[in-house]
């Protein structure tokens, strides 16, 4: 939930002099700042946030104040004006300008809206239960999605139109042993993306981004996600904007979530340029340097399978490149940041390659079968990260059933 301070508010209660059972409760108040308690891998905070609530009675009617002023004093020279109306329904929201941070991976600024409701939630593997929820919805904001977010060593998309929706869930309490487990939900699109960071290595261009978060806590290491996809499964819809929803759809089987996909064109090393549907995920673990050392690192990892691109020299300008025109490419890029040192970034890159044509020059052929790709380059201290056997073991997502196991030895020292 949220910590609220330096807090003014008006709250009212009204009751039927004619009909005492009907009985009503309204409140509007102003936040100077605010902070979020519950889930540590969430931080919110907040300048400014406007609270209002507004509760029907008993036979559902609710009072109706931009047909009248009601005028509450907040202090010795100050007062506040109710306005909120009947035709927005019950109220219990908040709304104000926010900064978010989820996971380490996504980070939005904008205007918040903020609403508490009771949603029936089924989770993976069919258990079902009545939840408190708490969303939270924003529309054309601006932020970013990777790891160093907000510090001069970012790695990954820079945002602008993020229409974001995101669910804090727990089981409603039901007056039996209380049910600690909470669940975190999130879903973005997004208008405008650049890629920032390692600009020396790579290079990217993309449309049509989504970002998906799925995450349950870790009280129980089984405990399964929230199911949005499929009959009988759980439907939210978060309101980010003025007639603009999103609805939530990520699917349960595909357990804890932490990505972006869209349509990349991604260029790497100036040799390597690949193009189609790629994922990001975000994760954290320990590799092996090649000089022995271990070291806990932040790691974004860029999927994919069925791509299409081109290897050789100039692969940005088609009149003009040589090499080879690629197909059915399977992809598998990560970039590894030191926990310790945000300045020590590794990245590792392998590709099977289904078919690919020789073009550039008439004078030579060149016939090629079971081609692969592999670059490891290494931190700016030129340490590099090991793959081998009973080293570091990096398995890479590239599609709904497909993956990339790395391989490199460091002993090999950097690769092109």
């Amino acid at each position: 939930g949220l910590t609220l301070t330096n807090m003014s508010f008006a709250l009212a209660l009204l009751q039927d002099q004619a009909n005492t059972a009907e009985q009503w409760l309204s409140l509007e108040a102003g936040v100077g700042s605010v902070a979020f308690i519950g889930i540590p891998e969430l931080t919110l905070g907040a300048d400014t946030l406007s609270l209002e609530v507004n509760q029907a009675s008993a036979s559902g009617s609710l009072v109706d104040y931009s047909a009248f002023d009601l005028e509450i004093p907040t202090g010795p020279q100050s007062s506040q004006i109710l306005g909120m109306a009947a035709s927005d329904g019950e109220l219990v929201r908040a709304r104000g300008a926010v900064s978010l941070d989820a996971f380490g991976f996504v980070q939005a600024y904008g205007e918040f809206g903020f609403t508490k409701q009771e949603s029936s939630v089924v989770l993976e593997g069919g258990e079902s239960f009545t939840a408190e929820v708490l969303v939270i919805g924003v529309a054309n904001a601006s932020g970013f999605a990777g790891i160093n977010g907000g510090s001069a060593d970012e790695v990954g998309l820079s945002l602008g139109g993020l229409d974001l929706g995101l669910a804090l869930i727990k089981v409603k309490p039901d007056g039996g042993p209380a049910d600690v487990r909470t669940w975190t939900s999130l879903e973005a699109s997004v208008e405008t993306v650049s890629f920032v960071g390692l600009s020396e290595y790579l290079t990217a261009e993309v449309s049509d981004l989504s970002i998906n978060i799925n995450q349950a806590d870790d009280a129980n290491a089984t405990q399964a996600v929230v199911d949005y996809a499929g009959a009988g499964s759980t439907s939210l819809s978060v309101q980010v904007g003025d007639g603009t929803n999103i609805s939530f759809g990520m699917e349960g089987d595909r357990g804890e979530l932490i990505e972006a996909a869209g349509t990349f064109q991604l260029t790497v090393s100036e040799f390597f340029r690949v193009g189609g549907s790629l994922a990001f995920e975000k994760s954290s673990r320990e590799v092996q340097l090649g000089n022995g050392n271990l070291v806990d690192v932040d790691l974004l990892t860029i999927g994919g399978s069925g791509l299409g691109g081109f290897l050789g020299v100039n692969p940005d300008d088609a009149d003009n490149r040589i090499g080879f025109t690629v197909s059915g490419v399977e992809f598998a890029l990560a970039i590894l940041t030191d926990q310790a040192d945000s300045t020590r970034v590794w990245s590792s890159l392998e590709a099977a390659v289904g078919t690919a044509t020789f073009e550039g020059t008439d004078r030579l052929t060149l016939g090629v079968s079971d081609l692969t790709i592999r670059i490891n380059q290494s931190a700016a201290d030129g340490t590099l990260v090991d793959y081998s056997n009973g080293a570091t073991e990096l398995t890479v997502t590239t599609g709904p059933t497909d993956s990339l196991t790395y391989s490199m030895d460091a002993d090999d020292g950097e690769l092109v």
